[in-house]
């Protein structure tokens, strides 16, 4: 199992553009990527512009097959336009 971490800080203003642009890549991710266990976008609590996004992959093929996805890049550019900075991401690996 491998499992993806990965932070965004949102600009203020634009937190439900963000969270829009999420739940539309994540209906997506759910309905076409077998190998993705789990989807899911977390916003800290006190610090609405901080969010979490937890990926759990089967394995690295379908981390590959993830990131590839032609929906991924679209919903990206969205993502990344609501933020004031890159996403920062750390890959884990199951112990």
């Amino acid at each position: 199992m491998i499992t993806v971490l990965t932070t965004y800080r949102v600009t203020k203003g634009q937190e439900s553009a963000f969270e829009g642009a999420f739940s539309q890549l994540q209906q997506q991710v759910i309905a076409k990527e077998s190998g993705t266990v789990a989807f899911q976008l977390y916003r800290a609590a006190g610090k609405g512009e901080s969010y979490k996004v937890i990926a759990h992959f089967s394995d690295e093929a379908a981390m590959a097959s993830h990131n590839a996805g032609p929906y991924l890049k679209s919903a990206a550019k969205l993502l990344f336009s609501a933020c004031g900075t890159p996403p920062e991401a750390e890959i884990f690996q199951t112990v």
